[in-house]
């Protein structure tokens, strides 16, 4: 027990809350995410990892979620079409 961090246990809560809404509602509230997000901002800020590092992980999915936002939803069969084409190459 002593190998599991705070971390491990405040991301399973998180798995757990979403996994219960999912089965529940059919969907997942933005504000788990936002919440959980924010959580896990602060660890990693407290962390001692320095501030560029810990913005430019969450980067990506800064930019994925305005492009949602943004377009009318059509731009997802990009993803859907190379990860397809990824795992033909493999």
């Amino acid at each position: 027990m002593d190998d599991i961090k705070w971390v491990h246990i405040i991301f399973m809560t998180f798995l757990a809350a979403a996994a219960w809404q999912d089965l529940r509602n059919k969907s997942v509230s933005v504000w788990l995410y936002l919440g959980y997000g924010a959580v896990a901002g602060v660890i990693r800020l407290t962390g001692g990892e320095p501030v560029l590092q810990a913005l430019s992980g969450g980067l990506v999915g800064v930019v994925l979620l305005a492009a949602d936002r943004r377009c009318d939803r059509n731009w997802r069969w990009l993803v859907f079409r190379g990860q397809r084409a990824l795992l033909k190459l493999l």
